[in-house]
């Protein structure tokens, strides 16, 4: 494949010659050490909540018996000293957490953490319509179910239940919980309708069982290892809201409850406190307490969100079962918590847990609105490009002012995505108006990157602005996942705790714009070399990058994502093939496509060969091929692309951005101005990237379970890009217009009349 580069070029490159040599060098060389440093530390700097250490140990087995409360819908945030003296006291001395209480739907009832506890997988009662499609209704507050009787030692409908639950393709196997104290030899007693549904075993029978707290007194404790305790829940929408009592109220009816179990409880026991349902339509985190013999005061984690003070529900049952040193149960998913002491006082502690939960309702409250509002932007920047972009070419003054208002705008747009991270870097939940604060903070840095991104125009031609932007995405995508996720979680383009589909590293957003910024940043700074002659250092930069990228999605420690290794390889791949001047194969884009499936596959491998409470989803994954569960995942995947694609703004930007590529982009030569031709012309590589983006979209696509969730996020980037490119174009081409009529203007003035 060669590339024609024309003389206009080669002026543009004569005319950045004032630029210091120096200062290009050196910004390139800077690029190439940040992602050789990010390669390197990925390899020898672990994060810290993979391995217990000094200061995260999961949590060791219990000297005396354990006790679970379950104070479904209680937050850290109705916690204190004056309204709930007896939960303030035990959570007081205890490790605290948040708890994601995710199940099955978008909204979880208290039956539905039941059956996750006693499962280890998200389970549920039944299907709620609406629960799952995004809805508040208020006649929601009145449909969640009850917990079932419990006759003769059995949980009446148990066999619909468990036959519900094999239709949802989670593979929750109701009972495991029990059978995993069965095979120990551990019994386990149930207090309350909720807490049978813990323990019944795969049968619905619940061996230990009493009815209500009346029959609780230290003989009930001193029992059996393990007992299960429902307590009265806050507004869990089993009655008609009209007659719920105030929340106050409820709490404090709650915390008197609690106080009279306690003092049924040993001090030798170990204590969990959790909350497995939501107290109204919308999704929140939960309160989660872990207090231990010592009284030892802290935060709680857990290798499956590596965040402080935040685990999941599916980590309950294997926390249970160190507790009571068992071993985990084959089919669970989550994994341990893993405790960290702390100097905090209890109230610094408590308020480091509420600021999270504000964090997470003030990004659940903005990412709806800011998602609608950014594609709506998006597509009226679309218009206003297509009117630029394709109107005949004139050098009025009025035209530069509109090619430069919407180059300035798309660049915005591009700035964008890594604003919503960079916007975590300062506190906005703990303002009087976080979400006020989280939209003006997103704006502002969106607006200092695209100012500043403006010494690009100088410093690389056409191509200066998006490469800088670019850079700065991919460096501190890669720069969060080297630490702890900070400025991911709970961000606009991140992850959300609520929903819970992935915590840490790479999930798909923060993958396609990861993989969109890393092949753009390396070609168009290749793309630099290349127009000075350097094809051999610009192939060498594009394997440096190419390698880094690999690394720091795919390792365990760092992004720990399976499919973006799939897609990362081939895409590289096939953007140094460009770089060389190789032709494209299918031949070669298939052994792209296996070098990433082998990389991939071993990392997975080594991930499994690990204990299991340290392993990401990566080796959970490969237990779930060997447990023969590959087409339960892939038919899940199928249906979340399935229902993305039907319910999602992503359907609506992804065949506007094709119709506006196909039309005003590709076609804007007919006749009019041969924009993206010219700019091929002049960026000899920016070809060969956008090759390698639509390749790793699409792959990214076919092994993702998010549909066109990858290529829409990929386009919120690529797209405007391409706009800055576009706006560029005409601007030089302006200029040379102008200069070629100075030029004819001074030959016409410098003709000396004949007599």
């Amino acid at each position: 494949m060669s590339i024609r580069v024309p003389a206009s070029a080669g002026r543009e490159a004569k005319s950045a010659v004032h630029v210091p040599p120096l200062l290009v060098r050196g910004g390139l060389s800077l690029i190439v050490v940040v992602l050789l440093c990010v390669g390197v530390i990925g390899f020898v700097a672990p994060k810290p909540a993979l391995a217990a250490t000094k200061t995260d140990a999961v949590v060791e087995p219990a000297t005396g018996p354990v006790v679970v409360l379950t104070v479904d819908g209680v937050r850290w945030s109705d916690i204190d000293e004056e309204h709930t003296p007896y939960l303030y006291g035990l959570t007081g001395a205890s490790y605290g957490a948040q708890l994601s209480v995710r199940s099955v739907y978008r909204v979880t009832c208290a039956v539905d953490g039941w059956l996750t506890l006693g499962a280890g997988r998200r389970a549920a009662m039944e299907r709620i319509p609406g629960m799952d499609e995004g809805e508040s209704r208020p006649e929601l507050n009145s449909v969640c179910p009850q917990a079932p009787d419990v006759q003769a030692g059995e949980v009446d409908g148990w066999k619909e239940i468990v036959a519900y639950n094999q239709e949802l393709d989670y593979n929750a196997k109701l009972g495991q919980l029990a059978e995993a104290l069965d095979a120990g030899n551990v019994c386990a007693t149930a207090v309350g309708r909720g807490a049978a549904l813990v323990l019944a075993d795969s049968t619905g029978r619940v061996k230990r069982f009493e009815p209500s707290l009346a029959a609780l007194g230290p003989e009930t404790v001193n029992t059996c290892p393990l007992t299960v305790v429902e307590l009265a829940g806050v507004d869990l929408r089993s009655t008609p809201a009209s007659l719920l009592a105030p929340r106050s109220d409820q709490l404090h009816e709650l915390d008197e409850e609690l106080g009279a179990v306690l003092e049924s409880i040993p001090e030798s026991a170990t204590v969990l406190v959790v909350g497995l349902g939501n107290p109204s339509a919308r999704a929140e985190l939960q309160v989660a307490a872990l207090r231990q013999a010592d009284g030892s005061l802290g935060f709680m984690t857990s290798s499956s969100t590596r965040a402080q003070g935040l685990v999941l529900m599916t980590d309950l049952m294997p926390t249970l079962l160190q507790l009571l040193d068992l071993p985990t149960a084959s089919d669970s998913i989550g994994a341990p918590f893993q405790t960290r002491p702390t100097d905090f006082t209890i109230e610094e502690r408590n308020v480091k847990l509420v600021e999270l939960e504000r964090r997470v309702d003030g990004y659940s409250d903005v990412a709806p609105p800011f998602f609608i509002a950014l594609v709506g932007l998006q597509l009226i920047l679309y218009g206003l490009a297509a009117w630029v972009i394709r109107s005949q070419p004139r050098t009025s003054a009025g035209r530069r002012r509109a090619l430069r208002a919407v180059g300035f705008s798309a660049l915005l747009f591009t700035a964008m995505p890594v604003a919503t991270f960079l916007a975590n870097i300062v506190p906005w939940w703990t303002w009087d108006r976080p979400r006020l604060a989280l939209v003006v903070l997103c704006s502002l840095a969106a607006l200092s990157i695209a100012l500043l991104a403006q010494v690009g125009r100088r410093l690389h031609g056409i191509l200066g602005e998006v490469t800088l932007v670019s850079t700065a995405t991919a460096v501190v995508l890669a720069i969060d996942v080297i630490g702890e996720d900070v400025l991911q979680t709970a961000s606009l383009m991140g992850y959300s705790p609520v929903i819970a589909g992935r915590l840490y590293g790479f999930g798909n957003v923060a993958f396609a714009l990861f993989v969109t910024t890393s092949i753009f940043a390396s070609a168009f700074a290749a793309d630099w070399l290349v127009r000075r002659g350097n094809r051999r250092g610009a192939a060498l930069l594009v394997a440096v990058a190419g390698v880094a990228c690999l690394l720091v999605d795919g390792l365990p420690s760092l992004g720990s994502d399976f499919g973006g290794v799939l897609a990362i390889a081939p895409a590289f791949g096939v953007l140094l093939l460009g770089v060389l001047e190789l032709s494209i194969t299918w031949r070669r884009v298939l052994a792209l496509v296996g070098l990433g499936a082998a990389v991939v596959m071993s990392v997975a491998i080594l991930d499994w060969l690990r204990p299991s409470g340290q392993q990401t989803h990566l080796g959970r994954f490969v237990q779930q091929v060997l447990d023969g569960e590959l087409t339960d995942i892939v038919v899940r995947k199928l249906d979340n692309n399935l229902n993305i694609l039907g319910s999602s703004f992503l359907g609506v930007l992804v065949p506007s951005a094709l119709v506006f590529g196909l039309l005003v982009l590709l076609r804007a030569g007919s006749g009019k101005v041969a924009v993206l031709r010219d700019a091929f012309d002049r960026a000899p590589l920016l070809k060969p990237a956008l090759t390698a983006w639509l390749v790793a979209m699409l792959i990214g696509v076919a092994v993702n379970d998010s549909a066109l969730a990858i290529p829409a996020v990929g386009i919120l980037f690529a797209i405007p890009a391409l706009i800055v490119i576009s706006t560029r174009v005409l601007e030089l081409q302006q200029q040379q217009q102008r200069q070629q009529l100075r030029e004819r203007s001074d030959d016409e003035n410098s003709v000396t009349p004949t007599q």
